[in-house]
């Protein structure tokens, strides 16, 4: 099969003209550039020394024809760009791979490659009529998709059946070995017929109109009259073929396929890996797959909301895996764009981090917005950025049209606000750099005097040294590493503007009007003061409003905090009778049990679970891991926090049934041995991870969850009772069920090497 390079060197102008207007934005290419060669990458090469001075990012023209050529490879790539008839199906697919080796494509991808299969075996001969009865008949096939990100099994088997059966066909025509019992053709009205019929047959006969345009240009071309025989062929092959179709299309349209392996995407990137949460959910509802736990754990509403494969274990059964396929599906993030994912509803959607990265490269790199805009105008641009996601942070995809609203929003407000600027500003280009001399961090400080971007970002220069040390060892040089530098500088310095105060106060931070922020203080009153008056009464009012409104929550939480401490006082009370109660119960005499011990135990479980009743671990853990989550924008830092609660609320629940089972047993037989020891699982715990992100996040240290629990555990794990040496951690140590103390692990191997029981169970 012909690669992707192969076939952008036979389209037509038009066809190599959509695809560079799709990927380039159309602000960047004159008005009056046409395409005139057939040849995607020579028509590149003609356009980039047009648009070089804009064009920033790409230094050439191969570079930025590689970018193009991953771009276009998104499923239904030409249909979207509306392609002619004739390159309708040259477009290019990806294979993509499950962790298994086993190879699918998107649906909709198959008629494509069915075509490329199709158009190498009937190249040898021209049959301008069935090439274009195929592609019609195709198309029709394409539009009965309706799941546009359902994927298949690539055919590839079925696919060279195809290619050696239609290439025996060849080879009969040019034999003039057809079938002779065919019936022959007529006239053009014969020919119409036979053509509605077959591809009735298919069910694919949607637009009669559109299939009487191919037949009449052929009619045009080669009337019927004089050439019955070569339309009779004509006729006979296009059955065979569309048969041949219809085997490989018919495996993949039976809806009840009940040996059909469900198929979830998992998307990856090089920082992390992950499914669709509302795509996973339908795969596995449909399946019939339990999903209540999965749907109280992940409580999103957004239907591009995203799960770090991390972390599907927590939610997805180990069984429940084994009835999956995965697929990975790598991201596609060129300069200029990312590829689109598509959706099942026929929409498509992108990474929300290649979105916000596109805008930034727009606004730097071919708008130089920073050098013409005041620091007044930066909530402007801010709430651009919000608008991605509609302000969900927590979003990793978001939606292809809501993106180009965006872009949409940020013209506009660079034709109002910022364009006419340019003749005041006059933004400069960021000065060539000699690819044989390495860039310092003095140079980078230099080149951002000369750009004076200090005017906006006061402290940009500061950043620079940071900036650099993360940049210098990526392998780029010159030019391209400066410009790289200066935008990261211009980024950076945005980001930390709004990252000053707290993140509630950016959120509620209101945006001033261009009129108000950069108008010049007077003393004397405006034509619209009574309107300034009623706006400034309208702030004190709404100031006073939200004060109160405090106060009241203030009131709330302590007649909450009274009532807790009053119901604290009623359990302790409880707790006391029931204890007293407990210790004057009578213990059985026997060799083999110590009626003090007994009691010391039950006293010593009743307070834990006191301790439990009180304090309330569980909650305490929901409430911290949810404040994370709530503060950080970091999606694999909210998955972990969703992880984190979770396993707490797991091994909590473990520990309080096993707390509940020993006072049990202790109260219907108190008779316990002389060296009995509850067996209680150790109490939950955050992970260090989670610890350490916490406090960096928060800028504190987690609150501890039920602390005189934990205390007891690590004061009896204090030492190894082997080796007499500190247990610094629970890594490498091993836990006695018997004793309930924790080893190193070399020093209980040895020790269980000459001895059948742990040191203590000894004793």
């Amino acid at each position: 099969m012909q690669t992707v390079k192969q076939i952008m060197k036979n389209l037509q102008p038009s066809t190599c003209e959509k695809i560079i207007r799709h990927y380039i934005p159309g602000e960047l290419i004159p008005s009056n550039w046409k395409c005139f060669s057939w040849n995607l990458e020579e028509n590149i090469k003609n356009l980039l020394p047009k648009i070089q001075g804009s064009l920033k990012v790409y230094d050439s023209a191969e570079s930025l024809f590689n970018d193009l050529l991953k771009f276009i490879q998104y499923p239904g790539c030409f249909k979207v760009i509306g392609v002619d008839m004739d390159d309708r199906f040259k477009n290019g697919i990806t294979i993509y791979k499950s962790p298994k080796g086993k190879e699918y494509i998107y649906k909709i991808d198959l008629y494509t490659v069915i075509y490329r299969v199709l158009h190498e075996s009937m190249g040898k001969i021209k049959c301008k009529l069935v090439n274009e009865s195929i592609i019609y008949h195709l198309k029709n096939l394409e539009s009965l998709v309706t799941n546009h990100s359902e994927m298949i099994k690539y055919p590839r088997e079925k696919l060279e059946d195809m290619k050696e059966t239609i290439s025996k066909l060849f080879n009969a025509l040019r034999l003039d070995d057809l079938n002779e019992k065919a019936e022959l053709i007529k006239d053009s009205e014969d020919v119409i017929q036979k053509w509605k019929t077959v591809l009735n047959k298919c069910g694919t006969l949607e637009s009669e109109k559109e299939l009487l345009v191919v037949l009449n240009k052929s009619f045009d071309h080669c009337p019927v009259r004089g050439n019955e025989k070569k339309y009779t062929k004509f006729f006979e092959l296009l059955k065979i073929i569309i048969s041949q179709i219809s085997i490989i299309e018919a495996e993949y349209s039976l809806q009840n396929n009940t040996n059909r392996t469900p198929i979830v995407r998992l998307f990856c990137q090089i920082e992390n890996d992950g499914v669709m949460v509302h795509e996973l959910l339908k795969i596995m509802r449909e399946e019939e797959i339990n999903v209540l736990a999965f749907e109280k754990s992940i409580n999103r509403r957004n239907q591009l909301e995203f799960l770090m494969s991390d972390y599907l274990a927590f939610f997805v059964r180990k069984e429940d895996f084994k009835q999956l396929e995965f697929v990975r599906i790598p991201i596609q993030n060129s300069k200029l764009a990312s590829s689109p994912i598509p959706l099942e509803n026929g929409e498509y959607c992108i990474s929300s981090n290649a979105a916000i990265r596109h805008l930034e490269l727009d606004m730097t790199h071919h708008k130089n917005v920073f050098q013409m805009a005041t620091p007044e105008e930066l909530p402007l641009i801010r709430d651009i950025f919000k608008s991605i996601n509609g302000g969900a942070d927590s979003c990793y995809f978001v939606n292809l049209e809501q993106v180009n609203k965006v872009r949409q929003s940020w013209n506009s407000l660079f034709e109002s606000h910022f364009k006419n600027k340019s003749i005041e500003f006059q933004p400069k280009k960021i000065r060539k750099v000699n690819e044989r001399r390495r860039i310092t961090v003095e140079d980078l400080k230099n080149e951002l005097d000369y750009l004076n971007l200090a005017r906006v970002f006061p402290k940009i220069k500061e950043r620079a040294e940071e900036v650099y040390s993360s940049l210098k060892e990526t392998g780029m040089t010159g030019t391209i590493l400066m410009r790289e530098l200066i935008h990261e500088c211009q980024i950076e310095s945005f980001r930390a503007r709004f990252m000053e105060n707290s993140l509630s106060d950016v959120h509620s931070e209101p945006t001033e009007s261009i009129s108000e922020s950069s108008s010049e203080p007077s003393s004397k009153p405006s034509e619209d003061s009574p309107t300034s008056s009623n706006l400034q009464l309208k702030k004190t009012t709404e100031e006073k409003e939200r004060l109160e409104k405090k106060l009241q929550e203030k009131e709330v939480i302590i007649d909450v905090l009274k009532a807790q401490n009053e119901m604290y006082e009623m359990k302790n009370e409880e707790l006391k009778k029931e204890i007293r109660k407990n210790s004057s119960m009578s213990l059985k005499p026997s060799n083999s049990v110590s009626s003090d011990e007994s009691k010391d135990a039950l006293f010593n479980l009743l307070t834990i679970r006191n301790t439990i009743n009180t304090e309330n671990p569980l909650k305490k853990a929901e409430e911290i891991t949810r404040s994370l989550l709530k503060t950080s924008n970091d999606e694999s830092v909210k998955m972990m926090s969703i992880g984190e609660n979770v396993l707490f609320e797991k091994f909590g629940r473990i520990y309080i049934k096993s707390v509940n089972r020993h006072i049990e047993k202790l109260r219907i037989q108190p008779e316990i041995p002389s060296n009995w020891v509850p067996n209680l699982p150790d109490f939950p715990q955050f992970s260090q991870q989670f610890l350490d992100q916490y406090k960096k996040t928060m800028k504190s240290e987690a609150p501890r969850i039920c602390e005189n629990l934990i205390k007891s555990q690590e004061l009896e794990d204090k030492e190894c009772l082997i080796c007499m040496e500190d247990v610094d951690s629970n890594e490498n140590t091993v836990k006695c069920e018997n004793c309930k103390r924790r080893y190193h692990n070399t020093c209980i191997s040895d020790w269980l090497k000459k001895r059948q029981c742990a040191p203590r169970v000894v004793d």
